[in-house]
């Protein structure tokens, strides 16, 4: 007996929960951007513009928000290429991505619990897998697509690396499975088929190397892979040497390794791991037992889900909740060890291996960032839980049919449990979503949830006050997150421009100073505090900590680009030209740069100069009006009236009044 790796019923399945589970995300399009790297990764991030060369270069060598995943950055720019500025084209695609996915989990379970002679325990001889696979599919596909925990990974746009890595990784499972099984285009319910297609290896090593660019925690692949060749696979009992099983995932292993290494390097870059120094071993491996019970717990409870879980200041393996983690995580363990000889205990072993090695990386032995545990982590992971969850009802079920009077009996049962599970988890969903709904929505749930622990709860949801304006509230939130964590420098940044809107210099002064004493090595600290100086007609200081600030950072673009603004406001041409050709040097595709170096030599009447770099601008950022303009100007004065009319009225057509107003006056 043979079942197709994909049959038409499967592939309808998939088709209809992947749809249901974007219909019950629609209200996700209307959700807009979290000031929580929505910023750095989409609307202040200038590289994501315009896709051009530069842009293609700069996600491939960039460590921006500590993390190298091009490919995301690719997948974002084209997002904002195709959709534009607004939030709702980066959350359509967040939509989809996680509807695929849906859809390839759902085709993944149906495969598990087909392949292999011994995949699940039969009620009966002759039990008919058809049905089985079915049901297994069906509850695995709404356990996963429908599951609040998923909320995280698919409305914060950010995480656009959650959905993007885990397409490609379930992907390269499926055909990796495909070569396992050969090149006929059956699985065979028998021991393993020893002809695999190199084609389908190849596909799935691709298919890896596009998940480690979107995201790195992917890195845990070829361990899955070995999971699967013990089980369902069965190719170690197959009679096929285990050398050759293991020497064919050397390259996915060598690709891991490296994207391991270059990981921790981006981490490093954003000063984001946690030394060991400052946190022990023990204590990161007692979290990290506590998280994976945590996990399961909220794959079991759905409830008060949290965006921000601070990591404990105080962990104690005598606590209760520490304990009670360690002995669940290790009966779970010691159940598996016990079960290792049994067939039947095959899938429960491989599951809760596959849970417990995609979920290593994040469990915090390194240590990134200062939380314990998100709800995105659990993407991946959640596939064993929700696979065993699905098996364990469908045999529920199976039991009910082989007892009940009426054969009919535990289908309905089924559907109905099914359908009330789907309408549960939807609901819960929803309402998660809702919380994504803008950044103050969202900061102001974290601080409800969690009123005294995160203190980047309330600088966030201060930072959303300072742009509308309530400098109060901005600043009781400022304050409120000092308290909790007097030593975060950005927080004093926060605050002392709160106290600059409102007009005391002196305590902005104050905190910038507290912020650059506090950590003398942090080169924003130099640049807000040299803006505040400027504003204040102070350029000889602003210069000292402009120049401190390159010092501590040579590469520091930014520093350079307000340095040479700083030389050109005070008539310092020359040095100021040679800050912007350095930034540019750093970053030759920043049209910013260019325009201000091309200002700098209109100044010093050296136009011709000037329209080279105007028109340089113009050809990295096609629709700058200030560009335009200033590029109008130099022709003018150049003598070029016929060019500085066009670009005077592209400039004008932008809605830059000066070019109108220039138009106006070559006109009279």
């Amino acid at each position: 007996m043979k079942t197709r790796l994909i049959s038409k019923r499967i592939a309808a399945l998939a088709i209809l929960i992947g749809t249901c589970v974007l219909l019950v995300y629609l209200p996700a399009l209307n959700l807009g951007f979290v000031n929580w790297d929505d910023n750095k990764y989409i609307y202040e991030n200038p590289h994501i513009l315009t896709l051009t060369g530069g842009f293609f270069r700069w996600a491939f060598t960039t460590f921006q928000c500590g993390n190298w995943h091009p490919l995301t950055w690719l997948s974002l720019g084209l997002d904002r290429f195709l959709w534009g500025t607004g939030p709702m084209g980066f959350h359509a695609t967040n939509v989809v991505l996680h509807g695929l996915n849906t859809a390839l989990v759902t085709i993944l379970a149906a495969f598990l619990i087909t392949a292999g002679k011994n995949a699940v325990p039969r009620e009966e001889e002759g039990g008919g897998f058809s049905d089985r696979g079915m049901m297994v599919a069906a509850a695995t596909g709404v356990l996963f697509g429908f599951h609040p925990i998923h909320v995280e990974s698919v409305a914060w746009i950010s995480e656009r690396k959650d959905v993007l890595c885990a397409f490609f990784f379930l992907a390269g499972i499926l055909t990796y499975l495909r070569y396992a099984y050969g090149r006929s285009d059956g699985v065979a319910l028998e021991p393993f088929h020893r002809e695999r297609s190199s084609r389908f290896f190849f596909l799935t090593l691709l298919l890896f190397v596009l998940s480690l660019l979107s995201k790195p925690m992917a890195v845990t692949f070829p361990v899955v892979l070995l999971i699967l060749d013990w089980y369902p696979l069965g190719r170690f009992e197959s009679g096929e040497r285990r050398a050759s099983i293991l020497w064919e995932k050397l390259p996915f292993f060598a690709l891991s390794l490296a994207s391991s290494v270059v990981t921790i390097a981006a981490q490093k870059s954003a000063d984001s791991v946690t030394p060991f120094s400052e946190l022990h071993l023990m204590d990161r491996l007692f979290v990290g037992s506590q998280s994976v019970a945590m996990y399961l717990w909220k794959l079991l409870v759905p409830l008060n889900l949290i965006p921000f879980y601070p990591y404990p200041r105080d962990v104690s393996p005598l606590s209760v909740k520490y304990f009670l983690a360690f002995l669940a995580t290790a009966g779970i363990a010691i159940s598996c060890v016990v079960l290792l000889r049994s067939k039947k205990g095959q899938y429960w072993i491989a599951a809760w291996s596959y849970y417990l090695v995609t979920l290593l990386p994040v469990l915090g032995i390194i240590q990134v960032g200062n939380q314990s545990m998100a709800d995105r982590y659990a993407y991946l992971p959640s596939i064993g839980p929700f696979l065993l969850a699905a098996l364990g009802l469908t045999l529920a079920f199976e039991r009910r049919r082989a007892t009940a009077a009426e054969s009919s009996s535990g289908e309905y049962s089924a559907l109905v449990v099914l359908g009330f599970l789907a309408l549960s988890l939807s609901c819960l969903t929803v309402r998660q979503t809702g919380v994504w709904k803008d950044g103050l929505t969202f900061w102001s749930y974290v601080i409800e949830k969690k009123p005294q622990g995160i203190d980047i709860a309330y600088n966030n949801r201060g930072n959303i006050y300072l742009r509308q304006g309530r400098l109060d509230d901005a600043l009781r939130d400022f304050n409120t997150a000092l308290a909790i964590n007097p030593n975060f420098v950005r927080f004093y940044l926060n605050r002392a421009e709160a106290f600059n809107r409102l007009g005391d210099h002196e305590k902005t002064l104050a905190d910038l100073t507290s912020a650059v004493t506090l950590k003398p090595d942090y080169e924003l600290g130099y640049l807000y505090r040299s803006m505040f100086y400027n504003a204040l007609g102070d350029h000889e200081r602003a210069l000292a900590d402009l120049t401190a600030a390159v010092t501590i950072k040579p590469d520091y673009v930014v520093g350079y680009f307000h340095r040479g603004n700083t030389y050109s406001l005070i008539g310092r041409y020359n040095e100021a030209i040679a800050d912007f050709s350095t930034a540019i040097a750093l970053s030759p595709d920043n049209a910013y740069l260019y325009v201000n170096r091309g200002t700098t030599y209109y100044q010093m009447k050296r136009f011709d100069r000037a329209i080279v770099d105007f028109s340089k601008a113009l050809s990295l950022a096609p629709n700058s009006p200030n560009a335009h303009f200033h590029r109008g100007k130099s022709y003018l004065i150049s003598g070029n009236t016929r060019q500085a009319a066009l670009d005077f009225e592209t400039a004008c057509k932008m809605g830059y009044m000066d070019g109108c107003r220039a138009i106006q006056a070559l006109t009279r």
